[in-house]
């Protein structure tokens, strides 16, 4: 790392795409339970599959918009990133095996997803809570992202996606490196300052609109709230009853999911599930804990 007096402004060129629709996430609704805490009965559990045989997004005329912030100081400038994306001298207009078009901003970010963070990803995929979704636009992903269970924020991270909604199209890129304060970022991109190329620059943090963290080394859970109308929640070594009382959470206290797994049914507040939520100190019934889905929100825990 070293130290540059930098001068920056941001500006980019990006190139259209067949528009894609919004998502909006879907809540749990409670339903009226006897049973006591972290018990009950068995249940059928379904899973979505990612949609097959669509086409890519496609591009057709640049379009200049304009991202970020000017910066001017001292910045921390990352030396190690280098454009090893495979298909840089491709043409454009051809799609690449995860149904992007080549030498797009959304292309470069889905080859570091599958190259560097080892994560199937690909523009029609399932995510972690089992919906399947349609990146598209780079507009799009904040959308997508939380429809299928990842977790959008304000928080850099390294390996995160920096994501702007801005502009005609919007913009993604790739957080390479994180300040010890986070104030300013790395991020390595294609298709910004210049048409179809590779880009490296060091900006403000606060000028990103949202990081996505599809599997990165900062992200931060997805939060969730206790509901079991009075009574404290056990926390358990293990996803059932069976396991050890390692603690509690008091209803109505926040909590962070750093990941599910499926194990013993439950009937509580929120209906019956198999889904157990790894809240760090051990598992607790995602039958007694709001989301805002149904279904998986959180990585599958190891």
């Amino acid at each position: 790392m070293k130290k540059q007096l930098l001068t920056m402004t941001s500006a980019v060129l990006l190139v259209s795409a067949v528009s894609v629709p919004s998502f909006a996430m879907t809540g749990n609704n409670p339903v009226a339970q006897t049973q006591a805490i972290d018990l009950g009965s068995a249940v059928s559990q379904q899973s979505a599959t990612a949609s097959q045989g669509l086409a890519a997004d496609h591009s057709f005329s640049v379009q200049g918009e304009s991202f970020g912030v000017d910066v001017q100081g001292l910045v921390d400038v990352d030396t190690v990133g280098t454009d090893d994306y495979p298909y840089k001298n491709d043409s454009w207009n051809q799609a690449d095996p995860w149904l992007f078009y080549k030498r797009e901003c959304v292309s470069f970010v889905a080859w570091r997803m599958n190259n560097d963070q080892k994560v199937s990803f690909s523009n029609y995929m399932a995510g972690p809570n089992g919906k399947s979704g349609h990146w598209g636009n780079a507009n799009n992903w904040d959308d997508n992202a939380r429809l299928i269970g990842y977790t959008v924020d304000k928080i850099p991270a390294v390996g995160s996606v920096a994501q702007w909604n801005s502009g005609t199209y919007g913009h993604v890129a790739y957080v390479q490196s994180v300040s010890a304060d986070k104030s300013t970022i790395t991020v390595e991109e294609y298709n910004k300052g210049g048409t179809h190329v590779y880009g490296k620059r060091t900006i403000l943090a606060s000028s990103v609109e949202n990081f996505i963290h599809i599997k990165d080394s900062g992200a931060t859970g997805i939060k969730g709230t206790v509901n079991t109308s009075g009574i404290s929640l056990n926390v358990r070594s293990g996803p059932g009853t069976s396991y050890s009382i390692v603690g509690s959470v008091a209803d109505g206290a926040s909590v962070t999911i750093k990941c599910q797994k499926r194990g013993e049914s439950v009937t509580g507040t929120y209906g019956t599930t198999t889904l157990w939520d790894n809240i760090g100190s051990g598992y607790v019934s995602d039958a007694y804990v709001y989301t805002g889905s149904d279904g998986q929100v959180a990585p599958t825990c190891p």
